[in-house]
């Protein structure tokens, strides 16, 4: 299972450079990450970092963070490589809360049901992404 941190920021100019300096600044990559404006001047910061135990521990001190579980897959470079792997959560009547891309043709997936999810993708031959570290 991978971890994703979302970290609750105020829409104001320097809030992203500064958490990407802490993590940087203790050698923390960011492998995928998404930003969502939630339209009442605050945002959503959805980071995958590669040692997501010292982020939290970090992020916490000044932010407001929760620690997710997401699915990553890795998705062919090829035309309906994505509809496959949405089809499949679909027609098993998993629900796809959101996603977005992380690095090397590898998609975040925040599910409804991670077990099922997981169940269903692998007994399908997608690809998983075990841990935050093989991304």
């Amino acid at each position: 299972m991978i971890k994703e941190i979302s970290i609750f920021v105020e829409n104001q100019k320097g809030k992203l450079s500064t958490i990407s300096k802490i993590l940087g600044d203790n050698n923390i990559s960011i492998k995928g990450f998404s930003v969502d404006d939630t339209g009442e001047g605050y945002g959503i910061f959805r980071i995958v970092p590669d040692y997501w135990e010292k982020a939290e521990e970090l992020l916490k001190k000044d932010f407001t963070i929760s620690v997710n579980n997401i699915i990553a897959v890795k998705v062919e470079d090829k035309a309906g490589s994505l509809y496959k792997v949405l089809k499949i959560l679909s027609d098993n009547k998993i629900n796809l809360e959101y996603t977005y891309l992380l690095a090397n043709s590898i998609i975040a997936l925040k599910v409804d049901n991670e077990i099922n999810g997981i169940k269903v993708l692998k007994n399908n031959n997608i690809e998983l992404i075990e841990n935050n570290l093989m991304i």
